[in-house]
């Protein structure tokens, strides 16, 4: 029995209206993806198999693949994910039944119709969507296969449950975070949200500062324009909060909501308030904003490409709660991206270049550097 599939344009007003059927995150919705679409990072689709009562809905970015850095130029396109945990989405789906079969199936067709020949998406580690293609995906360490997607663990993330007390939530934190919140409290730090942005530059200084500091790979250092876009397209969904001492900016970060999550989104502590805890007064003062709007649940994120780093061991001191962050691909065409990986090789030897790393997927696009260079932490995918 074939299943209907509805292709959604992120400027068709029906794509949110399948997305808020379903649990989801303000990276699913058409606003998240029509500002990736004016980053340049592709042209934004939601793929719908199924009906109102029973669906799988997988959001993705379309990819042309150009002939550049050593590729030649082809009329093939790849299908990525946005940044953030966006990942498929769905109601009345159970995993390994005949109608996740139908729509897995369906969905390929697709996307051999637009000419992909490989899939990308990161996963949602609090919705836990990997779940639902899990028993699709060849087990770990298997050679990859057409059509069959492969699931890989990067590390945790880190969340804040919501629905406890605020002094409960507190309590819980580690003892020694919470004397640095309160020293940086007796100190004079105060929180609020900026609503007209007026810190944004304040803000935009502390993050870069903040990158560099944890020596980031250079894709973290997002100018001015990415933020000013991402508040014009989310509105309401996105926010500023500002930390500050006598006036001065100590912490900023930006923040996503959604109906049920808050995303601690980009952000950092300046220098010069660090040994006041700054930032971890923030994130406290983050947690009581979010408990008041009703939300469930903080999303702190994980480590530098999802690794138990020192960024991951001071989120984990906000709390026990920890999920797994994954990723899934799979090759549409095997053989076509095989000869395109080789044309990338080939073309890294002749300019003396190497890959930064060779679990990078897909392996076509991995960024080049000169061989030998040192490279920042970062996530590899």
């Amino acid at each position: 029995m074939s299943i209907s599939i509805r292709l959604n344009p992120a400027t068709s007003p029906e794509w949110d209206s399948w997305v808020e059927r379903a649990p989801h995150d303000v990276f699913h919705t058409a606003a998240y993806h029509r500002f990736s679409n004016q980053m340049n990072e592709g042209q934004p689709f939601l793929a719908v198999c199924g009906t109102r009562e029973r669906f799988l809905a997988w959001p993705y970015l379309l990819r042309p693949i150009l002939g550049s850095d050593g590729l030649t130029a082809s009329t093939w396109n790849d299908a990525t994910s946005v940044y953030g945990y966006p990942g498929p989405i769905g109601v009345g789906c159970v995993p390994g039944d005949g109608f996740m079969e139908q729509a897995w199936s369906a969905l390929c067709e697709l996307w051999r119709a637009q000419r992909v020949i490989s899939v990308f998406t990161r996963l949602h580690p609090l919705l836990e969507n990997h779940r639902l293609i899990e028993p699709l995906c060849l087990p770990a360490g298997a050679r990859s296969e057409s059509n069959i997607p492969h699931l890989r663990l990067h590390g945790q993330t880190v969340s804040i449950d919501l629905r406890l007390l605020p002094e409960e939530g507190f309590r819980s934190y580690q003892k020694i975070l919470r004397q640095n919140i309160n020293t940086g409290r007796k100190a004079g730090l105060v929180s609020h949200i900026d609503e007209t942005w007026r810190c944004f530059v304040d803000f935009l200084s502390i993050y870069h500062r903040t990158m560099a500091r944890n020596q980031a790979d250079e894709g973290y250092f997002f100018p001015a324009a990415y933020f000013e876009n991402l508040r014009e397209a989310l509105d309401s969904h996105v926010h500023l909060m500002v930390t500050s001492l006598g006036g001065s900016t100590a912490a900023a970060v930006v923040v996503l909501e959604s109906e049920e999550i808050v995303q601690a989104y980009l952000g950092g502590g300046a220098d010069e308030f660090r040994n006041l805890g700054s930032f971890k007064v923030l994130l406290d003062d983050l947690r009581l904003w979010s408990i008041a709007r009703g939300k469930r649940f903080l999303h702190l994120g994980g480590g530098r490409g999802g690794t138990a780093d020192t960024l991951f061991a001071f989120k984990s001191h906000f709390s026990h709660r920890r999920h797994d962050f994954l990723t899934a691909s799979f090759a549409v065409e095997p053989e076509v991206c095989e000869e395109m990986a080789n044309e990338r090789r080939r073309y890294a030897s002749t300019q003396g270049l190497e890959p930064v790393s060779d679990k990078f997927f897909p392996i076509y696009r991995v960024p080049l550097v000169n061989r030998g260079r040192a490279v920042a932490a970062g996530p590899a995918y």
